[in-house]
C-alpha cells in the first residue's frame, strides 16, 4: 500500500497551485476557516457535504509553492486536531488568569485613555 503525501496540485490552465486536502468524516461541520497564504488569509465556508478543501496557494514560485503549502498544511492539521479534542474544562484560577491576560491584552489595544470622562458621565442636562 502506498502513503500519498498531500501535494500542491498544479493545472495547466491555471498559473497559480492550489493546495487540495480530502475533509475527514470525524471533523466535517459546517465552519468558516481564515487559511494563512503568504501574508494574507482566505476565508473558506466548509459545509458538511463537502468532500475536500481547495485553496488558491496565489503564486507560481516552486519555491513558495512549498513553503505557503506546508504552512496551510500544518494550520489545517491543527483545526482538525482541536474538532476532534474534546473542549477544555478551565478550574476558577485558570479562568480568571486568562481573563486577565484578556484584558490586558484588550487595555494595550485601546491605549491610556480611549474614552473622555464626559462621555463616561452618561446624559447631561442642557444649561
Amino acid at each position: 500500500m502506498l502513503l500519498r503525501i498531500v501535494r500542491p496540485v498544479k493545472r495547466p490552465q491555471i498559473s497559480h497551485a492550489y493546495f487540495v486536502q480530502r475533509i475527514a468524516a470525524d471533523v466535517k461541520l459546517r465552519v468558516t476557516l481564515r487559511i494563512p497564504v503568504g501574508s494574507s488569509f482566505v476565508e473558506k465556508v466548509i459545509s458538511p457535504t463537502a468532500m475536500d478543501l481547495r485553496v488558491s496557494l496565489r503564486t507560481s514560485d516552486p519555491s513558495e509553492v512549498k513553503i505557503r503549502h506546508a504552512a496551510v498544511a500544518a494550520y489545517l492539521e491543527g483545526v482538525w486536531k482541536n474538532v476532534r479534542h474534546e473542549p477544555i474544562h478551565l478550574t476558577l484560577e485558570q479562568a480568571v488568569a486568562l481573563s486577565a491576560e484578556m484584558y490586558h491584552s484588550f487595555m494595550r489595544g485601546m491605549g491610556t485613555n480611549p474614552v473622555p470622562r464626559s462621555s463616561l458621565a452618561g446624559p447631561q442636562e442642557p444649561p
